[in-house]
């Protein structure tokens, strides 16, 4: 499923709100790639975990979509390998791994 009007800054990193930053909206359709840790920010109420792109992009990925991922994947030297498709919860943005279980041929 393609996630419409996702925020991208002026870099081409996704971005987790729309309060500030944003350049562009466009649609992210479901990737497969190796994604590597970039760090977390903490705010008033979540966390989020950042990755980097071997393309060197960002994306956001809420915490309770990082708790999943390490239960489905090994994350070897801060790198996982995955199909990722976009996700939106109230007004914020973020990847999310796509199990095998998840994945039609």
């Amino acid at each position: 499923m393609i996630l419409e009007n996702v925020p991208f800054d002026e870099q081409g990193n996704m971005r987790h709100d729309t309060s500030w930053g944003v350049a562009e909206r466009r649609p992210l359709a479901p990737f497969e790639g190796t994604l590597e840790y970039d760090g977390y920010t903490r705010g008033r109420s979540a966390m989020t975990i950042y990755w980097r792109g071997v393309n060197g992009l960002r994306y956001p990925m809420f915490w309770s979509d990082f708790d999943r991922l390490i239960k489905h994947r090994n994350i070897i030297f801060g790198n996982v390998y995955g199909i990722w498709r976009g996700v939106k919860r109230s007004g914020y943005y973020g990847i999310q791994y796509v199990p095998e279980s998840e994945i039609s041929l």
